[in-house]
């Protein structure tokens, strides 16, 4: 990719498109029935940026 960027930061950020990495988990808990006991879980959503996943966590 030839995109430059001024901060190193955004460069960074825009990497994770490339490489599909998603560092920032919603850590909501959820609750799972099974086998009629309630289980904890947390939320399996993935984010390549920590104000996105910020932003969904407030959704719950």
């Amino acid at each position: 990719c030839s995109r430059t960027f001024k901060r190193i930061e955004h460069l960074r950020r825009h990497m994770r498109t490339h490489t599909l990495e998603q560092p920032f988990a919603c850590e909501f808990p959820t609750e799972k029935l099974e086998d009629g006991v309630v289980q904890l879980e947390r939320c399996s959503k993935q984010f390549q940026r920590n104000d996105n996943c910020v932003a969904h966590f407030k959704t719950h």
